[in-house]
């Protein structure tokens, strides 16, 4: 069933939207979940949280429902995350923001920059890489993938991967610099 189908029947409060919904995109949904909460049942709850908000209120703009939808997963598995890292240990998350953490605010950085700037930088510096670059870092830094799996999808070696990562996070550094966040 098609986006603008499911946003249909969600407006009109049908049943069958959530499982349209859940049989569609359950999958990635759970994979980004999963890379930040280290608890499946965690994970299911996230899911059933993010479902129960897309339903309360669904995207204006049926072409955009997945992203909306994986934008909520994310956020509710973060806040679910920062309730739970006490009894928590490292995830994928935690890896993966600690890496932008360093370089972005291990270097100095002002953690005041103007967030609508940054994020217009960002988009900028991935518009300048290759699709295969971009799907790379996405991949680590917004769903959090583990690096295995991030190889496997790209066909690379383990090592291949962190050094294309490091060089990556080299380039952002350099172009954040030249922006003056850094």
């Amino acid at each position: 069933m098609d986006d603008s189908r499911i946003v249909a029947l969600i407006r009109e409060k049908s049943e069958e939207a959530l499982a349209e919904l859940s049989t569609k995109y359950e999958r990635v949904c759970a994979q980004i979940a999963g890379n930040i909460l280290s608890d499946e049942r965690d994970v299911q709850e996230c899911l059933n949280d993010a479902y129960l908000q897309v339903w309360n209120s669904p995207p204006d703009d049926p072409e955009r429902l997945l992203p909306y939808l994986c934008t909520t997963v994310k956020n509710r598995a973060l806040r679910m995350y920062n309730r739970n890292k006490a009894k928590n240990g490292m995830t994928n998350y935690v890896e993966s923001m600690d890496e932008l953490d360093q370089l972005i605010l291990g270097s100095g950085a002002d953690e005041k920059v103007y967030e609508d700037e940054l994020k217009a930088a960002l988009n900028e510096f991935l518009g300048g890489l290759s699709k295969r670059d971009r799907t790379v870092f996405v991949r680590r830094i917004w769903f959090c993938d583990s690096y295995e799996n991030i190889a496997k999808l790209m066909g690379m070696s383990n090592g291949a991967l962190r050094t294309k990562l490091a060089r990556i996070r080299k380039d952002l550094k350099a172009f954040l610099t030249k922006k003056g966040f850094l």
